[in-house]
């Protein structure tokens, strides 16, 4: 079995850079090797005999159980090591002891996808197939080795519920579990990390080791800085981790891939004088200018840039700025901020504002990101554009990406359901070959002909119109929506025709588990941002499934086919039935932000065609909006990483 070269414990892999030349081509024969057929067909093999195993062992009394447990866990924590000779009977005792602790017998698949989880494998896992069991069976193999464990999840909603979860699991397999949020301080998180498996974000995480850096004033590598942490028990000079072990990213596609750009920065306040004054003259003049005469907004970019005239007129006047705002050049910056916060971040798409504060909105799931903020000024910015106090500017004491933080996990390995797009950039920038494992059961899934309308009203009527006539049949529908503003508009247009539904936008977290669990009931309508595609399960009664299922349906396709395929996996599940439909305008945000008007004139004459060919014509030109997407965001990350390698040139 071939195993990926990120397994090399101890290497500072962060420090690695993107291979070019001839190394590049051998780094993409060893990935074609990595992904050889032979892989995945020795996993399938290896799993089969493990579940039968497992089976054997269903006569044992918890007690025998227990204590053939403890003698395999001990031989393995004496090793410090799997040997292909324990890895069988091993992983039988623990499924065997998962089925009784959790009351799910893990499927073969599940067993190849712990298998390739352990051996640092990017796992795709069709949604509905378990990865949570998945990961769970491959962190307690990993911890009986000994390195911290950190099964990392798209929210701390997820990581609390799956924490707790499986704590019976670990605690019969003698490991201690425990979960992270943001509201937790420190003493508690140094208590977390004391566990054997921790449960939390990726966010979450990398804020504390940037805070541990700080309060031992910094480390010169990541092994270093590991080896100084686990010398000091995670104590010393307040430090609350215990340095990187292992890594089990759950939805990986998404913490890896596209969260991958967004640094993330630990800032302490450093007020300047006057800056609160001169933002909000610069809002007002801001307020005075016109879109395509004094600026140009470049969504494909978020940026929004004053042309000359713009520059001429903003900088007329600077009587109402005090030194040292004063200067053209700092007038310019601070009205371009201005115009920013005014015409490119939405309200229910980047933001949200609850009790007289501003909080940011992550735009690929709907969810809340409490203690995020916009840098250089431009959070102070939107703050005054919405007439909210502005916080206090600050500067910044750390920071780092996500790409260069996982690239410094000695053994990282992860699971999602779309891996595939992404498999070179996968290789490319983390060493990790995708294993696809098959499904438990056939998918029976229909995807429904793509509808493409004239326009976004006419759109957002007919999806309406769609999920009251597939509830009205006994079904469940799920409406997937990009923003939150998006999901209360067709809330409101199916309450207009006589439907009813619930909105699950990740605004109020302590009503999601309720929504998620009424959202497979018999009629039930679900509008949802992007978060209820990933980490939801929603359970069908038998009524629904007999009916035809969940049906899903994309009202705002998203910039990346992946997450239009996350959602439409919440359908047909473990074998049930259930249907899926896009919906599809000239005027769509993926179209937009791509800025692809050749694009948007094609769809508005492929509207004039007959349904059915308006509506494959509709799929290729949104594909090809996608792919653009898609190579532009991969270009970005090239970029990002290539500034974080220089970053650690410097010993930054």
């Amino acid at each position: 079995m071939i195993a990926p070269l990120r397994r090399m414990v101890g290497s500072d892999y962060a420090e690695v850079p993107l291979p070019g030349g001839l190394k590049a081509l051998a780094w993409r024969a060893e990935r074609h090797l990595q992904l050889g057929w032979w892989v995945a067909r020795g996993l399938r093999r290896q799993a089969i005999r493990i579940h039968a195993l497992s089976e054997r062992l269903q006569h044992l009394s918890d007690l025998d159980l227990q204590r053939r447990l403890r003698e395999q866990r001990d031989w393995i924590v004496l090793a410090r090591s799997f040997r292909i000779a324990d890895e069988d009977d091993a992983l039988a005792l623990i499924c065997e002891t998962a089925s009784r602790t959790t009351g799910m017998r893990p499927y073969a698949v599940q067993i190849m996808g712990a298998l390739a989880t352990n051996r640092g494998y990017l796992v795709e896992m069709q949604t509905g197939e378990g990865k949570s069991l998945t990961a769970a069976l491959a962190a307690v193999m990993s911890s009986w080795t000994g390195p911290p464990c950190h099964v990392l999840t798209s929210n701390t909603y997820l990581a609390a519920r799956d924490a707790t979860f499986f704590e019976a699991f670990y605690a019969a397999c003698g490991l201690r579990v425990a979960s992270i949020g943001d509201a937790d301080q420190a003493p508690a998180r140094r208590v977390a990390y004391a566990a054997d498996i921790v449960y939390t974000t990726a966010k979450e995480l990398l804020a504390d080791i940037l805070r541990d850096e700080i309060s031992i004033g910094g480390t010169p590598t990541p092994t270093a800085l590991c080896l100084q942490m686990l010398s000091s028990g995670g104590v010393k000079g307040g430090q609350v981790g215990r340095g990187l072990g292992v890594a089990i990213v759950d939805e990986a596609d998404s913490l890896l891939i596209d969260d991958a750009v967004t640094p993330l920065i630990i800032a302490t306040e450093k007020p300047l004088a006057g800056f609160e004054d001169a933002m909000r003259e610069a809002v007002r003049i801001a307020s005075t200018l016109e879109q395509k005469v004094h600026f140009d907004v470049h969504p494909e970019v978020r940026r929004v840039r004053l042309n000359d005239l713009g520059v001429q007129v903003a900088t007329a006047d600077t009587d109402g700025f005090r030194s040292p705002w004063a200067s053209p050049t700092r007038v310019v910056h601070l009205v371009n901020l201005a115009l920013t916060a005014r015409h490119l971040l939405e309200h229910g798409r980047h933001f949200v504002i609850e009790n007289e504060q501003l909080i940011l909105l992550d735009e690929q799931t709907g969810r809340r990101t409490v203690g995020r903020h916009l840098s250089q000024g431009l959070h102070q910015a939107l703050e005054i554009v919405r007439g909210l106090k502005p916080t206090p500017l600050s500067e910044i004491a750390g920071r780092r990406s996500f790409q260069r933080f996982f690239r410094a996990y000695p053994h990282l390995a992860g699971l999602t359901g779309t891996a595939a797009e992404a498999a070179k950039e996968f290789w490319l920038i983390y060493q990790m070959s995708v294993v696809r494992i098959p499904p438990h059961l056939p998918s029976r899934r229909s995807d429904l002909p793509l509808q493409l309308l004239t326009d976004r009203n006419v759109k957002l009527a007919a999806v309406a119109a769609e999920a009251v006539s597939v509830a009205a049949q006994g079904r469940a529908v799920l409406v997937g929506t990009r923003t939150i503003g998006t999901a209360e508009r067709i809330a409101s247009l199916v309450d207009r025709i006589g439907g009813t539904s619930r909105l699950l936008t990740a605004s109020d977290e302590s009503v999601e588990a309720a929504v998620v669990a009424a959202a497979g009931e018999p009629s039930a309508v679900t509008i949802a941002t992007n978060m209820a595609g990933r980490g939801t399960d929603i359970r069908l009664p038998a009524t629904v499934a007999a009916a035809g299922g969940l049906h899903v349906i994309l009202a705002e396709v998203n910039d990346l086919s992946r997450i239009d395929r996350q959602m439409a996996g919440r359908a047909a599940r473990q074998g049930e039935p259930g249907s899926s439909r896009r919906f599809l305008s000239p005027d769509d945000l993926v179209f937009q932000t791509v800025k692809a008007p050749l694009l948007q004139r094609l769809l508005r004459y492929a509207c004039l065609f007959p349904p059915g060919i308006a509506s494959r014509t509709g799929a290729v030109l949104l594909r090809l909006a996608q792919a653009r997407h898609a190579r532009m965001g991969v270009a970005s990350r090239r970029t990002v990483l290539a500034s974080d390698l220089r970053f650690e040139e410097a010993g930054l």
